[in-house]
């Protein structure tokens, strides 16, 4: 079985990053989607879609060293859905835990914004990568 997820938009907050004891880390951030097409009726409609996006480890450091609110990317992942209890009552909470970011627009000077569309390694902060839990 899989569970994969594949996602463009664009950041709704910066990051907040999380450091435990062992010095791992955890980065959580909101991820916008939006698809725009024309219902039956002529009118156009743009529908926006909110992701809970987490991060683990390196992309977690790297996502927040170079994301912030704004930010286009691509990203590979997977749901994960957690169940916890609040006031008494179960509630679900549902996630995508990123394994892929790729940046699509980075800012290279403080004014100016760029689009980058070449596959770059880590250390130049356009793709971010984690082992692939691919099962082939």
């Amino acid at each position: 079985m899989i569970n994969k997820v594949i996602l463009v938009g664009n950041l709704g907050s910066d990051p907040k990053t999380y450091t435990f004891d062992d010095g791992n880390m955890v980065t959580n951030f909101n991820l916008a989607t939006s698809e725009k097409y024309t219902n039956k009726k002529g009118d156009k409609v743009d529908n926006t879609e909110w992701h809970n996006v987490t991060t683990y480890g390196k992309t977690a450091e790297l996502a927040t060293q170079y994301l912030s609110k704004g930010s286009k990317i691509y990203l590979e992942g997977k749901i994960k859905t957690s169940k916890y209890e609040k006031d008494g009552e179960e509630r679900y909470k549902t996630e995508i835990v990123a394994n892929n970011i790729t940046f699509l627009s980075t800012q290279r000077d403080t004014n100016q914004d760029a689009t980058a569309t070449a596959t770059v390694t880590p250390t130049a902060s356009v793709v971010l990568n984690e082992s692939d839990d691919l099962p082939f």
